[in-house]
């Protein structure tokens, strides 16, 4: 459709940390937003709303409250200047209840149990938590190692799935998926980071550009019919899998470029779904290139260029749809 330019400091965020004694131990709270809510109107205020990001406890062993999901890597984190980040990344936040164990110096034991939400989707359409019941919590556990070397993460959810419309058809099913992350530190200051995730209803963990859907629900009586009361759901979870690789150069104290690519896969079940398919993603990918200034030590100036492909699911054969696009990012952050 050709190109398009926008202007934006809905990026920036205020976070507010305390540190305070205790008889048992340190407590230590966090609540963290940004102007990511709701779009302001760009005619004549773009007055962009302010939404929690963070907000959470920690005494002791335990965290209560909204922070980064358990599953995700806290070592390995891609930097780029696109804000919603590369696609087959772990990445999200969402309130829980995590209790950490150090096992080691270097190692340590993390165990969660995290909001559920499902995303589904029917033969008739794509559809949002519509008679969808979250009856467990997301269980999550975490395996995290930090050396002078690097640090190596593992991690796995389990979740459960249900669909119960009250008037006969129900049907459940489990799901999940297994992360693993890697960040090697090599020759002076460059590193090379890398992240794999794959999973049968890993879902909303994963991003895609529009989402995907963790389960799909079909007539139990005829998988291919529409879905409508009484036919009987079967409740089936999808799989996705992706992942990303990074290397970190820094050319010099104050200059550093990264380099990225991303790959996403979600096994769309196009011959169940039939049209609940269509425009669902299937696979997508992206490269990314920047080159990050600090001429100061609280302010980084980026250039960034990302280009990416993007593959989408059809019901009528011969249909499929796909398309690229590029984009160049400039951010000039400050830190106070």
């Amino acid at each position: 459709q050709g190109s398009d330019f926008r202007l934006h400091a809905r990026q920036s965020r205020l976070r507010f940390v305390t540190r305070t004694p205790t008889d048992w131990g340190e407590l230590q709270t966090r609540i963290e937003g940004d102007f990511f809510g709701a779009a302001g109107n760009e005619r004549f205020s773009n007055s962009d709303q302010f939404r929690i990001r963070q907000a959470f406890g920690v005494l002791g062993p335990v965290l209560a409250g909204q922070t980064q999901s358990t599953l995700m890597d806290e070592d390995s984190v891609p930097e780029v200047l696109d804000n919603f980040g590369p696609p087959g990344d772990v990445n999200i936040r969402q309130p829980q209840i995590r209790y950490t164990h150090a096992i080691e110096a270097n190692l340590a034991l993390d165990a969660a149990i995290e909001n559920p939400e499902q995303t589904v989707a029917t033969p008739s359409a794509a559809t949002r938590n519509t008679n969808f019941v979250d009856r467990a919590p997301d269980m999550i556990g975490r395996l995290r190692y930090r050396a002078s070397w690097g640090a190596l993460n593992l991690s796995g959810v389990l979740r459960r799935f249900e669909y119960n419309n009250g008037r006969g058809d129900h049907d459940s099913a489990w799901g999940g998926g297994g992360h693993a992350g890697a960040t090697l530190k090599l020759w002076d200051k460059d590193t090379f980071m890398a992240n794999a995730n794959y999973g049968p209803g890993l879902g909303r963990y994963i991003k895609s550009a529009a989402g995907s859907p963790d389960i799909n629900v079909t007539c139990g009586t005829a998988p291919t019919a529409t879905f409508v009361a009484g036919c009987g759901a079967d409740v089936r979870v999808q799989t996705l899998y992706g992942g990303w690789g990074q290397f970190t150069h820094w050319w010099s104290n104050t200059l550093h470029s990264n380099v990225l690519y991303a790959y996403m896969h979600s096994d769309v079940d196009v011959a169940a779904l039939g049209a609940g398919a269509n425009n669902l993603n299937k696979n997508l990918q992206s490269a990314t290139i920047n080159l990050i200034w600090s001429p100061v030590s609280r302010v980084n100036i980026g250039l960034e260029g990302i280009y990416g492909w993007r593959y989408l699911a059809r019901a009528a054969p011969g249909t499929q749809k796909s398309g690229e696009a590029g984009r160049v990012q400039l951010g000039m952050q400050y830190l106070f």
